[in-house]
């Protein structure tokens, strides 16, 4: 719902998903970003940083464990997230120094992720007016 720029329509979607319990850390983290994200997209800024909190707890607390659903959640990804959040959010500054720490830990065959993280970037310059 989120890249269909529908995020009020993934709440309940996400609300379900908190009922259930779900083991796998790797799991955890992904539904914590994904879920910040949509909150960025509804501009609660609180809720957003609440849920990047608790991934970026996830992370630091236990290894990510198998990644059975094939997330690609690493700490770059997690960095990605975040700063994706920040651009949605209006604040660029701070989604540039999430995207430069993503690109850092950036394995250097992660193409498309690096694509994206770039385009990020892209988007937090001109937010800047920094065309």
């Amino acid at each position: 719902m989120l890249y269909w720029k529908r995020p009020q329509q993934a709440l309940p979607l996400l609300q379900e998903v908190h009922q259930l319990t779900i083991q796998h850390t790797c799991t955890i983290c992904w539904l914590a970003v994904v879920e910040a994200e949509v909150y960025a997209a509804l501009g609660n800024q609180d809720a957003c940083e609440k849920s990047l909190t608790t991934a970026k707890t996830l992370l630091k607390k236990k290894v990510l464990g198998e990644d059975r659903y094939a997330t690609g959640l690493s700490a770059s990804r997690i960095a990605g997230y975040e700063g994706a959040c920040y651009v949605r959010l209006y604040q660029p500054r701070r989604a540039l120094l999430a995207l430069q720490q993503a690109l850092s830990q950036l394995d250097a065959q992660a193409l498309r992720q690096q694509s994206t993280l770039l385009t990020d970037m892209g988007i937090a310059y001109a937010q800047q007016g920094n065309i």
